[in-house]
């Protein structure tokens, strides 16, 4: 599958924010909402993300030290 510019962004992004709503991802790449659900869901169904996985906020669950 070839990759544009567009998707190498939103690839990086996802990356380091995976967990955001799309309505933020898209304001901060300049797309629309349907865009990125659309090619979120492109990367699902060509395998090019795999699965998501759960990040804990231990200090929003009251944890002050993590060990």
């Amino acid at each position: 599958m070839e990759l544009s510019k567009t998707d190498g962004k939103l690839l990086g992004y996802l990356s380091q924010n995976a967990r955001e709503p799309s309505t933020k991802i898209a304001k901060a790449l300049g797309l629309s909402r349907e865009q990125v659900e659309y090619r979120i869901n492109k990367y699902l169904s060509t395998g090019i993300i795999k699965g998501f996985t759960t990040l804990f906020n231990y200090s929003a669950l009251g944890y002050k030290h993590y060990i």
